[in-house]
């Protein structure tokens, strides 16, 4: 999860994923939303990739996901 700025809350959740199946963004918010508290709700939604950006040694690029 990446936080997408916003004007009110100041971030909000937003989840990038590389489906595997047929899964729907409704889905995902629904069962992100069963098992967390309230202010760590993808609120800022859910966008499906086809490969998440990584550095050489793994990591995530946060920095690329955000735009």
């Amino acid at each position: 999860m990446v936080g997408i700025p916003d004007d009110d809350a100041g971030e909000l959740p937003k989840a990038y994923i590389v489906p595997k199946g047929d899964i729907t963004e409704k889905e995902i918010i629904d069962f992100v939303a069963d098992k967390v508290s309230p202010h760590k709700k993808l609120r800022g939604g859910v966008e499906f990739l086809e490969l998440i950006p990584k550095t050489a040694s793994g990591k995530i690029l946060k920095r690329e996901l955000r735009k």
